[in-house]
């Protein structure tokens, strides 16, 4: 039942497939919009600022990394969750899955762009002038030859992106509306519940089977973290063919196994 029951209860029973659903839902959701932002965020810092305003960006963008979550949390109360309740008024004061949305997308796009940014400047200045040079202009440069040089470290600021915003649990807990009834988390306007927020509600005052769950909680959100982290990094090996090919531990480990069991019969 701890799988598979769509109701979570404060109490510690029910089940986290409620909750391992809208985590999921939410952190795709922010994807689509903190990936492309940050995208094309490096994009113009790297190649199309002027270097007075590439130092002002480089600056911003450090900045609203090293923001404590707390604070996104109350911006998110403070004027993502009015402007939700704007678009729809019964959203319980514009708490609801979009908020989370926003602001987990607000929090992983200051990591991914400077990963992303970091990836395009070093780009070989040789590939960019011989695109130039073949007759390509500057956008199909930016975009064939910087993007796709700059892959590898894309995808790099996308895993650290993914994982802090399925990690989050403070500000996400102040905006997502905690709802768990289990009922319409593909719902944007409703308000759900994450994992993390779940294991922050109550923490304090659980004790015996709550505490084992919320332990469970986390185990399953390790689980969720790696599996991410394993789709994204195959992914990025597809993309990128010539890059060189790393062997898996898990390989590697069968390998030194079956050498120890060939070496124990000899």
């Amino acid at each position: 039942l701890f799988f598979s029951n769509p109701r979570w209860l404060y109490d510690g029973t029910g089940g986290m497939l409620f909750l391992l659903l809208t985590t999921l839902f939410t952190t795709l959701l922010s994807l689509l919009i903190s990936a492309p932002t940050s995208i094309f965020t490096a994009l113009f810092i790297a190649r199309i600022a002027p270097k007075w305003l590439k130092s002002v960006l480089q600056s911003a963008i450090d900045l609203l990394a090293s923001i404590p979550s707390v604070i996104y949390g109350l911006f998110g109360v403070g004027v993502i969750c009015p402007a939700v309740a704007s678009l729809r008024p019964d959203t319980f004061g514009g708490r609801s899955i979009l908020s989370g949305i926003i602001v987990l997308a607000l929090m992983s796009i200051p990591t991914m762009t400077t990963l992303s940014m970091n990836a395009m400047e070093a780009v070989d200045k040789r590939l960019i002038h011989s695109s130039i040079a073949l007759g390509a202009s500057s956008a199909q440069t930016n975009f064939k030859i910087v993007i796709g040089s700059s892959s590898s470290g894309i995808f790099a600021g996308m895993i650290l992106g993914i994982g802090r915003a399925l990690g989050e649990a403070t500000a996400i807990q102040m905006v997502i509306g905690n709802n768990s009834l289990g009922t319409s988390f593909y719902n944007v306007f409703a308000p759900g519940n994450t994992l993390t927020s779940a294991m922050l509600s109550g923490i304090g005052e659980a004790a015996g089977i709550g505490y084992d769950v919320r332990f469970c909680l986390g185990f399953v959100l390790i689980l969720v973290i790696l599996g991410t982290s394993m789709i994204l990094n195959s992914i990025k090996r597809r993309l990128n063919p010539y890059a060189p090919q790393k062997e898996s531990w898990l390989r590697a480990f069968m390998q030194k196994l079956k050498e120890k069991k060939e070496a124990g019969h000899e």
